[in-house]
């Protein structure tokens, strides 16, 4: 679903530009279709994550909203 992949999107800029809308980090908050869900479900991240780790938590965001369109 369009949606899913949006979230995952928004997942993965989130972790790898920095705290959405702080203006640091390559301004992330400006590339996210859903800034305040991501917001609001991380805050501000404090350690980086690997790149491994940022592809991982991305496709479990993903395939949760997926399952969450399909039950509605």
């Amino acid at each position: 679903m369009p949606e899913a992949a949006a979230v995952a999107h928004d997942t993965a800029v989130y972790f790898l530009c920095g705290c959405a809308g702080d203006g640091g980090g390559g301004g992330g908050g400006r590339m996210l279709n859903f800034l305040e869900r991501v917001a609001a479900k991380y805050g501000c991240i404090g350690a980086p994550l690997s790149l491994r780790s940022v592809q991982r938590v991305a496709s479990h965001i993903g395939m949760a909203a997926d399952a969450q369109f399909v039950t509605a």
